[in-house]
């Protein structure tokens, strides 16, 4: 029998991968503004603060970070637990806002239950949940400019954070510390300085709960 050359469909697969290979990818898909400021306000809600880290941008004069330089910390992220934010039982995106090519102003609504008060978690000057005399609806503008295929939040206001989402925040922080206190039996020093931040925590964590059952207490 005749041997044949090879056949036209091995022929056909190797310029099809060639093809591939040759073809550019596809470009990535853009974000719609709002998209990407409800999933940055998400990650607040929840005490996130770390997923802020390269979404956004100071223009006000703020720098890029906080700390010296053997601690810094970039500016954007925030700690729950140890800046001043803004305790929310609610938020939502409060209209279409004003949308061009490579800018766009959102409004946002929320509920504020309570504030936080200092900074520090041990102490006379320990931080301190102030709750609001009633639940309070805030309007608040988020700015973004857009860079390439990306959104980005410029100059981001103070941090919004669901009251539940704290507590939970700090009922973890009790238990780990309570967890490392069991296990420095045979250091005082530090024993006490962790207890110390857990006293700190035991409190404000109260005073969280208080909010909470005022809450419960509101008419629908």
């Amino acid at each position: 029998m005749k041997r044949g050359r090879p056949g036209g469909a091995l022929k056909t697969a190797i310029v099809a991968l060639l093809c591939a290979v040759a073809s550019p990818a596809p470009a990535r898909a853009e974000t719609a503004p709002q998209a990407f400021l409800t999933e940055i306000l998400d990650h607040d809600f929840k005490g996130d603060g770390a997923f802020r880290v390269g979404k956004a941008i100071f223009t006000d004069g703020r720098s890029a970070t906080i700390g010296d330089a053997c601690c810094s910390v970039p500016r954007e992220a925030f700690d729950p637990r140890s800046e001043p934010v803004e305790l929310v039982a609610k938020w939502e995106l409060a209209g279409a806002g004003t949308v061009t090519a490579r800018e766009a102003t959102l409004p946002v609504h929320f509920v504020a239950v309570a504030e936080i008060v200092g900074i520090s978690e041990t102490g006379p000057h320990r931080r301190q949940v102030k709750p609001l005399a009633a639940p309070r609806d805030v309007r608040v503008k988020y700015h973004l400019q857009r860079r390439g295929a990306d959104w980005v939040l410029v100059n981001p206001p103070l941090p919004r954070v669901g009251l539940t989402a704290l507590s939970g925040i700090v009922r973890g922080e009790i238990q780990q510390l309570e967890e490392t206190m069991g296990r420095e039996t045979a250091d005082a020093r530090m024993l006490e300085f962790h207890r110390k931040l857990r006293d700190g925590a035991a409190a404000e964590l109260a005073e969280l709960d208080d909010v909470v059952r005022g809450m419960k207490r509101l008419p629908e």
